[in-house]
């Protein structure tokens, strides 16, 4: 009995022993790989560690050759263009066209001339047909003037519109309403325009036989223009067509 509790005494000794070995090499691992470098960073070079940090030089220039103190001297020279205007020393013969000018195009008696060739004057020879002219476009027409709105009809009663009638057309009796002896009245909706005219003409009551010749005749009759505020306006009123037999 006293032999299985030592021997288990022992094993656990063991173990701890192991387990404080393991922590010491882990810390040292520690120690060396990752901070002995931060504290001895002087001991790395400086112009080593800035090589990672400063972008190589540039190449030297085409033509260049290598001088004494290490740098590059240019064989070619740089031209300056000078942006600002100088007087000419001779007056040159033509006019060349500035290289930042836009592709022109133009018209020649109707042809497309394209992008590059521009229509030109009348009577100057033209760049396609020799000895044609070129014919200048046409100014665009103005646009025609709105048109002015009209008035609403006013509507207004049978007798006012029968006292401004100046020309009345009196209907024919139909033959097949005279044979089948059919009288009455037909009421037709009339819409005179501003200078008196029937522009409109609606059966509102009546008989088949009858309307077909009273609004025949309804449509031939003339007023006179109904003034408001001293302007012409269109009016609306009732007409009625009486067909007697007697």
């Amino acid at each position: 009995m006293f032999e299985s509790v030592q021997s288990s005494r022992g094993r656990a000794g063991r173990r701890a022993l192991m387990a404080l070995v393991s922590v010491a090499l882990h810390t040292a691992a520690l120690l060396v790989f990752v901070i002995a470098p931060l504290v001895f960073l002087e001991a790395f070079p400086a112009d080593k560690l800035l090589t990672f940090l400063i972008a190589p030089p540039l190449p030297p220039p085409p033509g260049a050759r290598l001088i004494h103190d290490g740098s590059f001297k240019g064989t070619r020279k740089a031209t300056i263009v000078s942006r600002e205007f100088e007087t000419p020393t001779a007056i040159p013969a033509t006019i060349p066209a500035p290289e930042d000018a836009p592709p022109l195009a133009g018209v020649i008696a109707g042809v497309d001339l394209g992008p590059g060739l521009a229509a030109l004057g009348p009577g100057v020879p033209g760049p396609l047909f020799g000895s044609g002219t070129a014919t200048p476009e046409k100014p665009l027409a103005p646009p025609p003037p709105p048109k002015p709105k009209q008035a609403a009809p006013q509507r207004i009663s049978s007798g006012v519109q029968e006292s401004k009638l100046i020309r009345r057309v009196d209907p024919v009796y139909p033959e097949l309403a005279r044979r089948a002896r059919v009288s009455g009245v037909v009421i037709l909706e009339v819409t005179v325009n501003e200078e008196g005219t029937v522009a409109d003409v609606r059966v509102l009551r009546g008989h088949p036989l009858l309307d077909e010749e009273a609004v025949r005749a309804v449509r031939q009759w003339r007023y006179s223009p109904t003034l408001l505020s001293g302007e012409p306006v269109p009016v609306i009123a009732t007409v009625t067509v009486v067909f007697n037999l007697r």
